[in-house]
């Protein structure tokens, strides 16, 4: 299995009763470290003073990419479902991503599925998360790839809150392998490059 912090795409619940309309958008060093590094994305949840911690039990939740027999590729759309387990249910999410080709993160196109209240996000990273903090029992996403290249093997990843006191962190799909006739994004920095490269060395020699 490839790096996580390399290899994932993921689903950040951040928030209940303190963001209801959905995760707040991270700028303080401070709290990225605290949230985003070490916490794995987790909810800044406090009381009094102290942050509330992920679960350390298995998550009552399941995330699954419903159409993960089809590699992704440009103009494709990657179903992304999050699922409560029998007599469970959650308040809030937010869903970001990694690939295997790419290290800063997930680029492309978050949007709801029909039917799921969410809006696109950026909590820690690119993605998507709730618009109000109503009980649920299921949502599902979409995520497109962006022009021209993909980002290798791909996975998604979801924090989520249960409660207020009560979250999950490191929930992960199945994973979703590219098309492998498109280049990767280091692919195709790399061709361009070597374009850029040639027609500069070409205008040299006509200049001189």
């Amino acid at each position: 299995m490839y790096c996580l912090s390399a290899v994932v795409v993921a689903v950040v619940v951040a928030m209940t009763n303190a963001y209801p309309n959905g995760a707040p958008t991270l700028q303080m060093n401070m709290m990225m470290n605290s949230m985003c590094t070490t916490g794995n994305m987790r909810p800044g949840h406090t009381r009094n003073g102290q942050f509330y911690m992920p679960q350390n039990t298995p998550a009552p939740f399941t995330l699954t990419v419903d159409n993960a027999n089809i590699p992704y590729k440009t103009g494709s759309k990657v179903r992304v479902t999050l699922t409560a387990k029998p007599g469970k249910s959650f308040k809030g999410f937010f869903i970001t991503g990694d690939g295997e080709d790419a290290p800063a993160g997930l680029q492309g196109t978050f949007e709801a599925a029909l039917g799921t209240q969410a809006k696109p996000a950026r909590f820690c990273r690119q993605g998507i998360t709730h618009t109000n903090n109503l009980t649920k029992t299921a949502v599902t996403v979409l995520w497109s790839p962006n022009v021209n290249y993909t980002h290798g093997k791909i996975q998604f990843k979801a924090t989520v809150v249960e409660s207020f006191e009560r979250f999950y962190t490191g929930v992960l799909s199945n994973t979703v392998n590219a098309d492998p006739m498109v280049d990767t994004q280091s692919q195709f920095v790399q061709k361009q490059m070597q374009q850029m490269m040639g027609n500069g060395q070409a205008g040299g020699s006509f200049q001189g």
